[in-house]
């Protein structure tokens, strides 16, 4: 059946805010965030479901032992995921549903290393819970000391990203609201290696040689040579300092996207980015490993990608049978049978067509389709890394538009490279969601911005008896030169693939924004800072500037 809307506007009014979102646990947050002691510990992230906890930790320091996490009345070693002994995995299993654990770190004799801290499981798959909270982020990476490597005659030097202390306030702001979990989407890190102009003042630039110190060697591992202290030294602060331990109680659930692989999907006559190398590949997992959880896996799960429950790439968000998220890395398993260089070409390159190319593997698209009309979830979202609606003309889209003369998004040209198998991929999940009988709602990010609309057509099929919802989430860390308009040349703009309603046209601007489910209705609340025209200290009172109620 059809979505409704209830549609307010709001201009950071407490009024409007205060209608859909509760502040009442604002001052409980920051009283048990006052009184925590991390001890050695520079980062915690946790993951949960309503029977595990993962959480990866890292220490300032390398201790004399391993540190031990106590876990209720149980003590669990942790699993190195380093060399040096700084970052440990800790996987909790056979724990109860909905319960409230307390957690603290300890040495081997059972000594104290950090305070005690709440973490809560998940409802049980079959329990029904009156409201869940998701707190969404996007493109959160980014270093201090990047700058702007595109020369235009201006004297003034422009940061690539917001500086760290900024994008915490941000994150502060969305953890005030005490959301149930966080989803983080994609871009966690910004080293480009490959891709120009990005790499020059990223990965390649002397502010990285400074850091590293040095470059990558692509020939050499990850772990145990110098390419573990780059990459310590260099993602680091975009993760472990960003985080810090202000996450411990709230658990995440990060997808990985295209700059996490050390590069921005670029295809042309130079070089092609997208589908991942090995080296790439190495990067992406090893930052994983060390720094935020997998995924977690269910329902008839593709065994293939299944690894004791969890995946790099793919996994279920379940929150009783009131929310299913399922989410999806959308560019690190690509197949391109029209690109020469990608090991999956199938000849004729210089023709359209190849509708087997994928932008998520067969099998994993086969149990997003089940999954979409199998659940028993009051709602269900779609989370891939690449949103679906908007574009920006980059080559690993969805869509086939690139950027026209006239400064906006045109399918009239060919786009080099990019195979139409793509597009019929999300032609197929997008017609699968609006079948169903629920909101088909969509959240993602990339697109450095935030956006609200509606799809009722994409190519033939009509999807009008019930329009797919997609939220573009907003991102903490991007700065001026970063921005879709800025660094391509055009803001985010409808594909011209879609039949598309536009309730908030891409903002560029740094937020995030929180989406609250009851078994009848599903509310986006969207944030949004203007760093060039407003005051640093207006983040700690940001209200949402948008408010968008759907029921069906």
């Amino acid at each position: 059946m059809p979505i409704r809307i209830d549609r307010r506007r709001a201009l950071l009014g407490a009024g409007a805010a205060g209608a859909a979102l509760s502040l009442s646990p604002v001052l409980k947050n920051a009283a048990a965030a006052s009184t925590f002691s991390a001890g050695p510990v520079r980062h915690i992230l946790p993951s949960a479901t309503h029977e595990r906890f993962v959480i990866k930790l890292s220490l300032h320091s390398a201790p004399s032992t391993p540190p031990l996490l106590r876990v209720g009345d149980q003590l669990v070693p942790g699993k190195q995921s380093d060399t040096e002994g700084l970052f440990f995995i800790y996987d909790v299993s056979g724990l109860a549903p909905d319960t409230e654990y307390p957690l603290q770190l300890v040495d081997r004799r059972g000594h104290a290393l950090t305070s005690a801290w709440p973490l809560r499981t998940f409802p049980a798959p079959a329990a029904r819970p009156r409201r869940f909270r998701l707190a969404a982020i996007t493109c959160a990476g980014g270093r201090d000391e990047f700058i702007d490597p595109r020369p235009d005659g201006d004297t003034d030097i422009e940061p690539q990203f917001q500086p760290l202390r900024i994008k915490r306030r941000i994150l502060a702001r969305a953890l005030e609201f005490q959301p149930d979990a966080l989803h983080a989407n994609g871009d966690h890190i910004y080293w480009d290696l490959r891709s120009v102009p990005s790499s020059l003042g990223q990965g390649m630039s002397p502010q990285a040689a400074l850091i590293g110190p040095g470059f990558f060697d692509r020939n050499q591992p990850v772990l145990g040579t110098h390419n573990e202290t780059i990459l310590k030294n260099g993602f680091g602060p975009q993760i472990a300092d960003l985080y810090g331990v202000d996450w411990r109680s709230t658990p995440v659930y990060f997808v990985v996207d295209d700059h996490d692989y050390t590069d921005n999907d670029e295809a042309n006559e130079l070089q092609r980015t997208f589908p991942p190398d090995r080296f790439m590949r190495e990067v992406a997992r090893t930052t994983q490993a060390m720094y935020y959880p997998e995924l977690f896996t269910g329902g008839d799960f593709p065994v293939e990608y299944d690894t004791n429950g969890l995946s790099r790439d793919f996994g279920l968000l379940r929150y009783g049978k009131l929310f299913e998220g399922l989410i999806y890395n959308a560019k690190g398993q690509m197949t391109n049978t029209r690109d020469p260089q990608s090991p999956d070409y199938q000849g004729n390159s210089d023709q359209a067509g190849h509708p087997e190319s994928r932008l998520v593997p067969e099998a994993i698209e086969e149990w997003l389709l089940q999954r979409t009309a199998d659940t028993d979830a009051a709602h269900l979202a779609h989370i891939p890394s690449s949103p679906i609606l908007w574009g920006a003309g980059k080559f690993a889209e969805w869509y086939p538009d690139a950027l026209g003369d006239d400064g906006h998004l045109t399918s009239d040209e060919d786009k080099p490279y990019w195979p139409d198998g793509w597009n019929l991929q999300h032609d197929r999940l997008l017609k699968a969601t609006s079948e169903q009988e629920r909101i088909p709602l969509w959240i993602s990010g990339d697109l450095h911005a935030s956006a609200l609309g509606t799809i009722s057509r994409t190519n033939d099929t009509d999807l009008s008896a019930n329009p797919v919802v997609s939220l573009c989430c907003g991102t903490p860390g991007t700065g001026e030169p970063g921005f879709p308009s800025s660094f391509r040349g055009v803001r985010p703009e409808p594909s011209t693939t879609v039949t598309a309603h536009e309730i908030v046209p891409a903002i560029e601007e740094n937020g995030f924004s929180i989406v609250d489910f009851t078994p009848s209705h599903v509310t986006v609340s969207m944030f949004a800072w203007d760093y060039r025209t407003q005051p640093e200290a207006d983040i700690d009172s940001l209200q949402p500037f948008h408010v968008q109620r759907f029921r069906r």
